[in-house]
């Protein structure tokens, strides 16, 4: 298993001040994006399409769940610091709606993230406006937000299903500012290892959990097992996972950014 808390255990307690600021409750509204154009005519070209454009809906699925439950995290905060204020009249309505989500909420949500990369990797270079690339700088914003509220890095190091791919491993990589990449090293193994370096370094195969992916309507689509985490594909070509050079455009410092991406539908080219 992974060590997680129970169901039966309390809410997570989150600083206020962070939950109070997050930016989750400003992201961009939903508007339209293309997939990369396939070429003319074939039937696999075609079935790339179609699978490339049910992989868009699932990941836009995702990003609306993760987008809520950061605007609920956002809502406790600011109802806490009403509550500290003591300019609160509704008190009792106030300490309702600063109750912090459950545990194994925020444990979810995090898996959505994971899943999420995954998304992302497989779909490098077949979505535009916006695409892969400034889709990750938009998630590391309501990733900062959830590691910030959750106290620092102990419960999210220990969400281990679903493994990055190779794919999203090699993007992340690839495009990460300095910032970002601190906090996604930071988050452990459990965030940077795909299947078999996991294997090879840290566990046997029994002890990493089969991740089952369920929305919040009961929606529960067919991933293949390598977006699971639960099967490696071949390897990529080495250049592939070189780490990208120091004063490069992305590697700037400062705070995380609200990056204003919007999230991709397809459109047929």
């Amino acid at each position: 298993g992974e060590r997680l808390p129970t169901a039966g255990e309390q809410p997570v307690s989150a600083p206020e001040e962070v939950a109070a600021s997050s930016p989750g409750r400003n992201f961009a509204p939903i508007a339209e994006s293309r997939l990369a154009p396939l070429g003319e005519g074939g039937g696999q070209q075609q079935q790339q399409q179609q699978d490339s454009e049910r992989l868009v809906h699932i990941l836009n699925r995702c990003f609306d769940e993760i987008e809520a439950f950061v605007g609920r995290v956002g809502e406790a905060g600011r109802a806490r610091q009403m509550l500290q204020s003591g300019s609160a009249q509704s008190r009792g309505l106030l300490q309702m709606r600063a109750r912090m989500p459950a545990t194994e909420q925020f444990v979810e949500t995090l898996k959505k993230v994971k899943l999420a990369l995954n998304l992302l990797g497989r779909l490098e270079g077949r979505i535009h406006q916006p695409n892969a690339p400034e889709l990750v700088h938009f998630l590391f914003t309501p990733l900062a937000v959830l590691v910030d509220s959750l106290g620092g890095v102990d419960l999210p190091s220990r969400v281990l299903s679903p493994l990055l791919t190779r794919q999203a491993i090699a993007l992340l990589k690839h495009c990460l500012s300095s910032r970002e990449s601190e906090l996604w090293y930071s988050l452990g193994p459990a965030w940077t290892c795909n299947r078999q370096q996991w294997l090879q370094e840290h566990g046997r195969p029994d002890q990493v959990p089969d991740y089952r992916l369920c929305f919040q309507d009961g929606w529960e689509p067919q991933l293949d097992p390598e977006l699971l985490g639960q099967e490696d594909v071949a390897a990529l070509p080495s250049q592939f996972f070189r780490r990208r050079r120091r004063g490069g455009p992305n590697n700037g410092g400062g705070a995380f950014e609200a990056h204003q991406y919007r999230k991709p539908r397809p459109i047929n080219s």
